[in-house]
């Protein structure tokens, strides 16, 4: 139950959780450039420069050169704009494909991080409960040894004062006792910061009331397995993270030789013009047209963000490795403990 509790409430859970989303939403807003862009626009134009008068002229078909028309000083004249455009990218190179599954990519490491905090968070109010169920234990052994020793000292108090026993036995006994009274305030304490951990594992204030019912008593399932190491690699959330950034490595090279190659894009506007005050669709107009643009030298930029992507590519490859190392030492370590804990269990 506190588990559950735990994975409905606590912060780094939630906060993966909105990463997650959020990473979703990047994944739109890349496939979104697949798409083309229409917009509407709306200029008013006021001015007495030659150029912006006869151009404004001509696009309200109001164009005269007429006797008298002095083209250094034509006067003021203004110039309203309704416009309606369009733009496709129809080749980028690759950019487009690759930020589609970069983003996705994201997705998945997020969706990694969610686990590992879920596995981690697990294991953390397990182990914790069982922290509160033993300093309990800890805790009532040190009353009863407390209310022993109380015993004792009632005890050596009265041989001390009918003379059969020697002041030192009685300080003795003293402070026997005093040590007994801090071992119960010190287990005591360990209870109250391990349900204080607790709390905050699950979400709850530090002051909230939480009490755990049950003995305290944990079965451990055996591991049916032959080989742990193989379902720890096969099932940890660190491995599936490791080859996603590997795979996201890979992408982001293709990402950066998509600057080798050209972009080609197709655009369009339909516009209307006329005076402020007056309007007419017979003043529109319209035009289309495409554009290439392929930069054949930056002085070595792509080349080195190439470099530096498969640089980025080759670590992430080791961290890969480093995560099945990490994995095995995991899983050898665990099952050396759980040897010991065992044969400490015989012992007992």
């Amino acid at each position: 139950t506190a588990v559950q509790h735990a994975l409905s409430r606590n912060p780094d859970l939630r906060m993966a959780a909105y990463r997650i989303a959020a990473a979703r939403e990047e994944v739109e807003v890349a496939r979104s450039a697949w798409s083309p862009r229409l917009g509407v626009g709306a200029s008013l134009l006021y001015s007495n420069d030659p150029v912006n008068v006869f151009m404004s002229q001509l696009r309200q078909r109001d164009f005269d050169m007429g006797p008298g028309t002095d083209i250094n000083n034509p006067g003021w004249q203004t110039n309203t704009r309704l416009s309606l455009k369009a733009d496709w990218a129809l080749y980028d190179g690759g950019i487009r494909s690759s930020s589609t599954e970069l983003s996705r990519l994201a997705v998945l490491l997020a969706e990694g991080d969610r686990d590992a905090v879920m596995n981690e968070l697990k294991a953390a109010v397990i182990d914790t409960s069982l922290a509160v169920f033993m300093a309990e234990e800890f805790t009532r052994v040190a009353g009863e040894s407390v209310r022993l020793t109380e015993e004792q000292v009632k005890l050596a108090k009265d041989r001390f004062e009918l003379g059969q026993a020697q002041r030192s036995d009685l300080l003795s006994a003293e402070v026997r006792l005093a040590e007994a009274r801090e071992t119960l305030v010190t287990a005591e304490n360990a209870k109250d910061r391990a349900l204080t951990a607790l709390r905050n594992l699950m979400g709850l204030e530090a002051r909230a009331p939480l009490d755990l019912v049950g003995t305290g008593e944990f079965h451990v399932p055996p591991v049916e397995a032959e080989d742990p190491v193989a379902v720890a690699i096969a099932n940890r959330p660190e491995v599936r993270k490791a080859a996603d950034a590997v795979r996201m490595a890979e992408e982001r090279i293709e990402f950066m030789r998509a600057g080798y190659r050209p972009t080609i894009s197709a655009f369009g506007s339909y516009d209307v013009d006329n005076e402020l005050g007056g309007f007419s669709f017979a003043n529109d107009s319209g035009t289309v047209g495409l554009t290439i643009d392929w930069a054949f030298w930056e002085g070595g930029r792509t080349g080195a963000q190439v470099t530096a992507a498969k640089a980025k590519l080759a670590a992430a490859r080791e961290a890969e490795r480093k995560a099945h190392l990490s994995i095995e030492a995991d899983v050898s370590m665990a099952e050396l403990k759980l040897r010991e804990a065992r044969k400490r269990s015989e012992v007992s």
